[in-house]
């Protein structure tokens, strides 16, 4: 008596991502170009209230 063979599901490949440096992250942040949610998106973290406004020398516009 055999056995009937079951479809091969895989899962898809998640692309991997490239380690950054976080004095790259910091540079971006003072410079305006990224917001914190984007920084803590990109390392998987939930977002915070107040971490979608832009940063720029170090103030908050």
């Amino acid at each position: 008596m055999g056995y009937a063979s079951r479809p091969t599901i895989r899962a898809p490949k998640v692309p991997k991502k490239e380690p950054m440096n976080p004095n790259k992250f910091a540079g971006l942040l003072r410079c305006g170009v990224l917001t914190v949610n984007e920084v803590r998106e990109y390392h998987g973290l939930s977002p915070i209230v107040g971490g979608d406004s832009k940063i720029f020398n170090g103030k908050m516009n």
